[in-house]
């Protein structure tokens, strides 16, 4: 599935946000894992907890590669680390992201204090900064360790600094 490009992030980061201004920009389909998975079968929208990280993700390829079609080009938006049943922030199986084979991958970033207020405002939850912060930095040291494995180029953007041109030029 090497025409993917991963773009992840914690819930709340901005990655909807980037995604939305990408999709504008330029031809690719943009792909959730949400959507992917069918997360609707699996928990509610709501629910950040992940119950079997393993099993969910499997299911992630095995959905993605009854949709991806070789002559397009895709943004899947999804996550390097997950919640899991405990609300600990964990690791996405690294096996997932060596099926998923992507061209590139972007790593979507905020500050701990916006990502709250945006959580807040979105799911009328009030999270804990200091998993936020875990879960953040989590994601920073899994999506480097990712692009050495496989590889490929890693670009991290700060969602409250973006610049659409810098993003594109990456992709290109």
């Amino acid at each position: 599935m090497k025409n993917i490009i991963f773009i992840g992030g914690i819930h709340g980061s901005g990655k909807g946000t980037i995604c939305e201004t990408l999709k504008n920009k330029i031809d690719l389909i943009h792909l959730t894992a949400s959507e992917v998975l069918k997360w609707d079968e699996l928990s509610t929208q709501e629910e950040k907890l992940v119950t079997n990280i393993d099993e969910t993700q499997n299911r992630l390829v095995i959905n993605l590669n009854k949709i991806v079609e070789e002559n397009k080009t895709y943004l899947l938006d999804g996550h390097y680390c997950l919640l899991n049943k405990d609300g600990k922030p964990e690791k996405i199986p690294i096996q997932t992201f060596k099926d998923i084979n992507p061209k590139k991958i972007i790593l979507v970033i905020a500050n701990p204090e916006t990502i709250k207020k945006r959580l807040a405002k979105r799911d009328a939850k009030t999270y804990d900064i200091n998993i936020i912060e875990e879960f953040q930095n989590l994601e920073i040291n899994f999506a480097t360790e990712i692009s050495e494995i496989l590889e490929i180029s890693l670009h991290i953007i700060n969602s409250e600094q973006f610049e659409i041109e810098t993003l594109l030029y990456f992709l290109k």
